[in-house]
């Protein structure tokens, strides 16, 4: 049980000439997860759920372990919990337009949240005659659950917040926000996106109602997956996003029936492939281990941000509290706009960084800046790769 650090890049080739440091975006899937993915794309490339000889019944218990993979992984009650998307934006999208909302209803989010995790509440306010509250953030990334209590209002029907931010990589008190929505018979969704790979995250703990997450990013999945889960009685309640054959079946000449959750979500053909590749990386992320990921971004952070504070005309933005922090920075260079210093640490030292707003202009916003950049660490890096951003900054400083 468990894997080194050189055992994960080896099982990663693009990293052999690539100082990687934007695992915020993208983790790239490691060599398990593609076999897994290529041995259905090559041996049975059949629709989930659709037919009932031998080999699509095979693709179809691969699709069905990777959905107890999930459930057994985030502590759902049950696999009906979960329900397959392209994304987190999709399973945002999900509750956004799935709950049968109310002229009046208000929606608690925080300046934290990535726009994914903004807009489709925001559309559903405008949509619905509702309303959107903004609880602010503080200078070091956190939100205090006492002004989330501040917010609520009689009026309050769903608080949404991120469990960890993508520019300040601060890990936010989800817990306590999620029972102060329930004391005020509120519900509590979390954006786990950056949360989950990060660091150990279940649903049973948190006491939420839904959770979004994302597979292409911590959890070293493959592109174009994500999963939703709630509660398997809010799950009954939603409106599908979209609709069709297993989503619904037509009775009659002027009827259709609605299946149950998670199919009622997952109208059409899967992205059967990316299933499987994603139930192969969460079992890849456990077999690493959850907290030995979790230690080895935190050692890697303190050293990133030193290295960063050392840097002359290099500024931090954020807080050096590491029991706070799962491994996502964000800083600017005096004198040069972000995307400039992501293209030259490219040219100069082959480093890959993030930069502009990332989505979460509300976030940078009250630091007076629209555009930074961003550094995030797993458990795929080096302290060699802090190394070679911190000398390659240099060389971009003393130009």
């Amino acid at each position: 049980m468990g894997k080194s650090v050189e055992d994960v890049r080896r099982d990663m080739p693009c990293l052999k000439d690539l100082v990687y440091l934007d695992s915020a975006s993208v983790v790239p899937a490691p060599l398990p997860v593609l076999k897994a993915m290529e041995e259905y794309l090559s041996r049975f490339p059949f629709n989930y759920g659709v037919g009932v000889w031998r080999r699509t019944v095979e693709a179809a218990a691969r699709v069905d372990e990777a959905r107890r993979i999930v459930a057994r992984a985030f502590g759902a009650t049950s696999e009906k919990e979960i329900a397959f998307t392209k994304n987190t934006t999709e399973a945002i999208n999900l509750v956004a337009q799935g709950l049968r909302w109310k002229d009046g209803d208000e929606i608690v989010l925080t300046t934290l949240e990535h726009q994914s995790n903004a807009i489709p509440w925001m559309r559903a306010a405008q949509e619905h005659g509702g309303r959107v509250r903004f609880v602010p953030a503080d200078a070091d990334g956190m939100v205090d659950p006492g002004d989330v209590r501040k917010a609520m209002t009689t009026a309050t029907r769903l608080v949404a917040c991120t469990h960890v931010s993508n520019v300040f990589g601060t890990i936010q008190p989800v817990k306590e926000i999620a029972q102060i929505a329930h004391e005020h018979g509120a519900l509590a969704f979390v954006d786990a996106a950056q949360s989950a790979g990060r660091i150990p995250v279940r649903v049973d703990e948190i006491g939420c109602d839904f959770a979004a997450f994302c597979g292409r990013k911590a959890l070293m999945g493959p592109q174009g997956t994500g999963f939703l889960w709630g509660h398997l009685n809010l799950l009954e309640q939603l409106q599908p996003l979209t609709t069709g054959s297993r989503g619904a079946n037509v009775v009659d000449e002027e009827h259709y029936k609605v299946t149950l959750p998670p199919y009622k979500f997952e109208a059409g053909v899967l992205n059967t492939s990316g299933v499987i590749g994603l139930g192969r990386a969460i079992q890849y992320v456990e077999e690493i281990g959850c907290e030995a990921i979790r230690d080895h971004i935190r050692d890697l952070t303190a050293y990133m941000i030193e290295s960063l504070r050392a840097t002359a005309g290099v500024t931090f933005h954020g807080s050096g509290r590491l029991d706070r922090q799962a491994g996502i920075v964000m800083w600017t260079v005096d004198g040069m706009d972000p995307d400039q210093v992501a293209r030259e640490l490219d040219r100069i030292g082959n480093v890959a960084v993030a930069s502009g707003a990332q989505g979460s202009l509300l976030a940078i916003k009250p630091k007076g800046l629209t555009s930074i950049v961003r550094t995030s660490v797993h458990y795929c890096n080096t302290q060699e790769d802090i190394d070679a951003l911190a000398a390659a900054l240099r060389k971009i400083v003393v130009q």
